[in-house]
């Protein structure tokens, strides 16, 4: 028997790259809905989009970035203070760590 329109069911959601954006996707479908399931694909080997590929020196986020406001507080301080490059993807590297990723 067909189910209303508006009835509740799963849903599986494809998030592509785990930068930033797909971490904040993930993070939202995490807090706001208990139905869904979710798999986050990524071209590199690990988490952590242009934070991952940019390692030179004095690579950093040099302006606060509004992107980054669902992450904790203590990771907000240290991410809208020109952090490095290696301190924003450990961060990220902790907001990522038990979400199904596949590289």
């Amino acid at each position: 028997m067909a189910q209303p329109l508006h009835a509740n069911r799963s849903l599986r959601v494809v998030i592509v790259g785990g930068g930033a954006s797909g971490l904040l996707m993930a993070y939202k479908l995490q807090r706001n809905f208990d139905d869904i399931t979710f798999q986050i694909y990524e071209k590199n080997s690990d988490i952590g989009g242009t934070w991952l590929e940019n390692r030179y020196p004095g690579c950093a986020c040099d302006n606060p970035a509004h992107t980054y406001v669902w992450v904790s507080f203590e990771t907000l301080n240290v991410l809208s203070n020109s952090a490095d490059c290696l301190v924003i993807r450990s961060e990220f590297l902790t907001i990522g760590d038990g979400l199904p990723f596949q590289a």
